[in-house]
């Protein structure tokens, strides 16, 4: 399958650049009409081809889709406006000035929303019996050392203690494959100094652990080791008790399903009381129906990224609930577009974001 999805990948990245080297040939033909630049332009259309293999891909690639996308309707546009002759829109095609304008003030955009975190707020009302209102601050996706370094994690820290929490989840993803191991931790230490009254938990997420690269023993040890220190309670198909009414608990990752590393949600809820307020940490959304049906009450969940890039989000949403607040009878699921980003430190799509959420009693 991974073989399949480089193949897929690469052929996509050809037909970007197949695209590039006829966009640059005209470009140039339109500044340089007396000399054969061909050569120029096949080596500039293998930039993305020759950038793939290298940390700063992931940025060029949104700026390189973004013109690829523009100049397409760009394009049907000159099948109409040719036949006038017009010579400044002749230039203006064949320059690229408008998907390249274009390109740069959205991905400059992309860089700015994605490092301007916003607080989000959700009211969910609880149909059982809880002693006192409890407000409960969600952190998800924060892919550490994309959008955030540890003097922006201390400061973001800052704001979201300032909330005066009486709960603190971490829904996964909070490191991944390229965050260096000699910063884990700092990390959880900086996020264990979030104030709470009855503490932090943490799910992992299918990048926390390294899956996606090896060696990765070395990593997944002193990420233990880090998060042991810092005195956040890591839930793996587990649950805690708060306060003798309310009850989260914190699945293992789906990805991890197909390794028999993930119990039922029945069995997980089996021992649970269920006239206590039920809360569960599923880093990935899409299996909300089975926590719902089993009798959990909320579900906190992140992965999503709400696309991150447009125009992914159409993907994210076709393939199921990606973003926001989903009331399913009794039942709420909150999906979280993340605190980070993952890949380039561009979001074009929603924004990054911390969230609140106040579970009241019901009136």
């Amino acid at each position: 399958m991974n073989y399949i999805i480089i193949i897929i990948f690469f052929l996509v990245l050809l037909i970007f650049s197949t695209y590039i080297y006829k966009k640059v040939n005209n470009l140039l033909l339109e500044l340089f009409p007396k000399r054969r630049l061909k050569l120029f332009s096949f080596l500039i259309a293998s930039i993305p081809i020759i950038m793939s293999f290298t940390r700063n891909f992931s940025s060029f690639l949104v700026f390189l889709l973004y013109i690829v996308l523009l100049s397409i309707p760009i394009d049907i546009l000159n099948i109409y406006f040719k036949k006038f002759n017009n010579n400044i829109w002749k230039k203006l095609h064949n320059l690229l000035i408008i998907p390249i304008i274009l390109s740069t003030i959205l991905t400059f955009y992309g860089y700015y929303n994605a490092h301007n975190i916003q607080k989000i707020s959700y009211d969910v009302i609880s149909h059982k019996e809880i002693k006192q209102d409890y407000k409960v601050a969600l952190i998800s996706d924060l892919h550490f050392g994309t959008n955030f370094d540890l003097k922006s994690l201390k400061k973001q820290v800052d704001i979201i203690s300032n909330e005066n929490p009486d709960i603190v989840v971490l829904a996964g993803d909070i490191i991944d494959e390229q965050t260096p191991v000699d910063s884990y931790a700092d990390i959880f230490n900086i996020l264990s100094n979030i104030k709470s009254q009855y503490g932090i938990y943490y799910v992992l997420g299918n990048h926390d652990e390294n899956r996606y690269i090896e060696p990765k023993d070395n990593r997944n040890i002193e990420l233990n080791n880090s998060i042991l220190k810092s005195n956040i309670k890591i839930l793996k198909d587990s649950s805690h008790i708060i306060n003798d009414d309310f009850i989260i608990s914190g699945r293992i990752d789906y990805s991890y399903r197909q390794l028999g590393q993930r119990s039922s949600a029945s069995e997980i809820i089996k021992n649970l009381d269920r006239n206590k307020f039920l809360m569960i940490l599923d880093h990935q959304p899409s299996q909300y129906k089975e926590n719902k049906n089993v009798g959990y009450d909320l579900q906190l969940s992140g992965h999503t990224h709400a696309g991150q890039i447009w125009p992914f989000g159409l993907i994210t949403r076709t393939i199921g609930f990606d973003y926001g607040l989903l009331n399913e009878d009794k039942f709420n699921l909150i999906v979280s577009s993340g605190m980070g980003v993952w890949g380039p430190p561009v979001r074009t799509e929603e924004k990054s974001e911390y969230v609140i959420i106040n579970i009241k009693k019901e009136i």
